[in-house]
């Protein structure tokens, strides 16, 4: 893909208790909203703001996807539980002629090699896509202490004929994370579910060790890595940003050098590194 622009916000960081022998826990710095956070509030300023500065008419958007984690308090009517991101994003910037679809748990990368190959295809031109993370109603695992990051962002992108995309497994059994989700909602306020991360300290090293040797093989494709900021050792240095880590360095980036960038996703899921080419434009075609 190409990347026109990007815009990222997260909010303050909190730092989960540090890991003790008998705990066992993730040490993880993470982002994290307000309660009462409405995730429309941020989506759509940025989304016009992307717009303007591209002169593009939301009307002549083609695309919308949408992704997230835990998708939580995204519009102001709290009777809707739990709605798909693209659709009330769509009726808010009035981009009435877009196709809109939602790759809720999708990598990052994995997300921009399916959403090329649907723009190629379908001659999409101007195309956004949406993250927005909320995890009020979600709870850290109980044990590891494990929770992705709060956030929200935003990126007009191009299709890219060129576009490099490739899959690598982690070398060691990694047990991936999954979702306990409620089974008893009565009401918006209700949990919506529980992450399940157990603890691993050999995961560490392991995303480290698959990105290191797929960057020793992909490094004549890109300019400059970028490799998702997942779980780290040195917590208070670095934020547990996740899949929000590649709209901050776009953001951080402009309007300096544009380039071809390798990202590395770590897809928690599936307990794999998904790679991808994007191309930094600063200008549509």
């Amino acid at each position: 893909m190409r990347i026109i622009d990007a815009d990222c916000y997260l909010p303050e960081t909190v730092v989960s208790e540090k890991p003790t022998y008998a705990q066992e826990r993730y040490s993880i710095r993470y982002a994290k909203f307000e309660n009462g956070t409405v995730g429309i509030d941020y989506l759509k300023p940025m989304a016009i703001g992307l717009l303007e500065n591209h002169q593009i008419n939301p009307e002549e958007i083609d695309l919308i996807v949408s992704l997230s984690l835990a998708p939580d308090h995204l519009v102001h009517d709290t009777s809707i539980m739990g709605p798909k991101i693209g659709h009330p994003f769509q009726g808010a910037i009035g981009a009435s002629k877009a196709f809109v679809f939602d790759l809720m748990e999708s990598s990052l990368a994995k997300a921009l090699s399916i959403i090329n190959t649907l723009a190629i295809a379908e001659s999409y031109r101007n195309i956004l896509l949406i993250r927005y993370d909320q995890n009020q109603s979600f709870e850290q695992d109980q044990r590891s202490g494990f929770i992705s990051s709060d956030g929200v962002a935003v990126a007009l992108l191009e299709a890219d004929p060129a576009q490099a995309t490739a899959t690598y497994a982690l070398e060691k059994a990694i047990a991936p994370l999954s979702i306990d989700l409620n089974t008893d909602i009565k009401s918006a306020d209700d949990r919506k579910g529980r992450f399940n991360l157990t603890f691993q300290p050999e995961l560490y090293s392991d995303i480290a060790a698959t990105c290191a040797a797929a960057h020793a093989r992909n490094s004549a494709a890109y300019d400059t890595p970028v490799v998702e900021s997942w779980l780290n050792e040195k917590t208070e240095d670095q934020l547990n940003a996740g899949p929000f880590t590649l709209f901050q360095w776009v953001k951080s980036s402009q309007p300096r050098a544009a380039g071809k960038i390798g990202v590395y996703s770590f897809d928690p899921f599936a307990s794999a590194i998904d790679f991808v080419t994007v191309t930094v434009e600063g200008e549509k075609a």
